[in-house]
């Protein structure tokens, strides 16, 4: 795209309608982010119950800026009719065609001129709209740099690394067929100072090489429960989901308020059943 199309990319009646989406988001997110508050005291201590909640908060952030997009878009297609069956009318029963739909932008009445334009015509948006259109983008592809390095990180680390010792190997195979799941590959890392899962299709778990010296067995049993329940939860989906709403709604705080709850509950989750799979609740 050249800077001349991507100039009058900004100012298209498309443009406009992506940022009057994103405006909307902002008393949207909010919304979004009392309910899931009002639910979450609601269910008070039980952590499953918040964390569900909370990831219904997250498919809102999701769907309620796409309903919008779709819904301004069909508004936009039927003024743009309705201008159109205007101008045939006119052009039937009313002389000098041009002259009348035309008129001067000191009238304030330049609905014919672009029928596309949102109802903001004028207003702060519209003199704005290019601006925060732009500031939107740069954000967007900060951000989505910051995913990209992420996911190259974690696969890289599914590459590094030796192959966990029989020790581990038992205990995971263990702990896998107690959670009727499929065993994952666990490596030890240099890399790393955290045990963390990694892997969308083939998960890997990855536990610091220093915790085999430091830590004891019951310890590094607890820690793989821990990194195993987050593969039986499908956690890793519902963090990359997180991420590419972090990168597209960065701008309004209910989103990072939300995604820190929830990856908060979710923790809380994981250790809960890791105690059920391996009864020690102080590891």
């Amino acid at each position: 795209m050249t800077p001349t199309q991507f100039a009058e990319a900004l100012y298209s009646p498309l443009a406009d309608r992506l940022v009057l989406t994103l405006a909307h988001f902002l008393w949207q997110g909010t919304l979004i982010a009392i309910v899931v508050l009002a639910c979450g005291a609601i269910c008070g201590r039980n952590v499953q119950r918040r964390y569900v909640v909370s990831v219904f908060g997250l498919l809102a952030l999701v769907i309620l800026p796409l309903a919008t997009f779709a819904i301004l878009g069909e508004q936009d297609a039927g003024n743009a009719f309705a201008s159109s069956t205007n101008d045939v009318a006119l052009s039937d029963h009313i002389e000098g065609y041009d002259g009348l739909l035309r008129p001067s932008h000191e009238t304030g009445s330049a609905v014919f001129d672009n029928p596309g334009r949102p109802s903001y015509e004028g207003g702060f948006l519209s003199s704005a709209s290019p601006w925060l259109l732009v500031t939107w983008l740069a954000g967007v592809l900060i951000l989505s740099l910051r995913l990209v390095l992420a996911v190259a990180s974690a696969s890289w680390l599914k590459r590094t690394g030796d192959i966990a010792g029989e020790m581990l190997r038992g205990q995971t195979e263990r702990l896998s067929r107690k959670l009727h799941s499929r065993t994952p590959i666990v490596r030890v890392s240099r890399q790393v100072t955290q045990a963390m899962a990694v892997g969308f299709f083939r998960p890997v778990i990855i536990i610091p090489t220093a915790w085999l010296i430091q830590l004891p067995p019951e310890c590094l049993e607890a820690v793989l429960a821990h990194e195993l329940a987050h593969i039986r939860r499908r956690d890793l989906w519902i963090n990359l989901m997180q991420r590419i709403v972090e990168t597209f709604l960065f701008f309004h705080p209910a989103v990072w308020w939300l995604s820190a709850r929830l990856r908060h509950e979710r923790e809380m989750c994981c250790d809960e059943l890791a105690v059920s799979l391996t009864g020690r609740r102080v590891e």
